[in-house]
This record gives C-alpha cells, structure tokens and sequence, in this order.
C-alpha cells in the first residue's frame, strides 16, 4: 500500500516589528486670565457697533387678536379616536401568550397610574 505523500509547509513568513513613532505629549496649556480679557477686549468694540447700527427691539411683542370664537370645551370623556390611540399604544407592548388556555377569556387591568 503506497504511502500517501505529505504535503509541504507553506512557508513562514516573518512579522516584521516596527517601532511606533512615541505620541506627541500635546503640552498642557496653563490658563492665563490675561489673553481672555485681550480677547474680550478686542470683542466689545464689535458688540458696540453692532447693536448701534441695529434698530431697537420692541420689549414686548404686540398681542395677538382676541378671536372671536369660543374656547372649545374639553370634554371628560374621550373620543373614539382618542381611545384607538392609546389602544394602540398598549397594544404595542403585550402579546397573547401563543396556545394559552382560554387566550379569548383573558383579560388584562390597566391604569395609567401603573405607567407613571
């Protein structure tokens, strides 16, 4: 019986290292309250100009018109389309357990104080 031939190695091929260039230590900045003020300094002059070319503001905006129709009134109870709505927002978050006995008799107690 002939003896099945091996196969070769492939051959290995080195990993060369490099050496990784050192990160820059960034130089931590000390606060020098000085070239703050120099900056607030050289902003006021443009803040000035500013609000002298710009015409003056009304304080308080004019007040809207009074409508003439009625408040309308909120009810007490909610509309159809309010209860789909939140109907449809609980709906969302439960599942019928799948093959539970007598699923059509469950019945779930809800209160929004539960939410809350």
């Amino acid at each position: 019986m002939p003896k099945p031939r091996e196969k070769p190695e492939p051959p290995r091929q080195l990993v060369k290292l490099e050496a990784k260039p050192e990160e820059k230590k960034l130089e931590e900045k000390k606060y020098d309250p000085r070239q703050f003020d120099a900056l607030l300094k050289n902003l006021a002059p443009v803040h000035t100009a500013m609000t002298a070319d710009a015409p003056p503001e009304n304080p308080r905006p004019a007040a809207a018109k009074a409508s003439s129709q009625p408040k309308a009134p909120l009810g007490s109870q909610l509309t159809a389309s309010e209860l789909d709505m939140v109907r449809h927002q609980i709906a969302r978050c439960w599942n019928v357990p799948a093959g539970a006995r007598d699923a059509k008799d469950l019945v779930v107690d809800f209160s929004p104080k539960d939410i809350l």
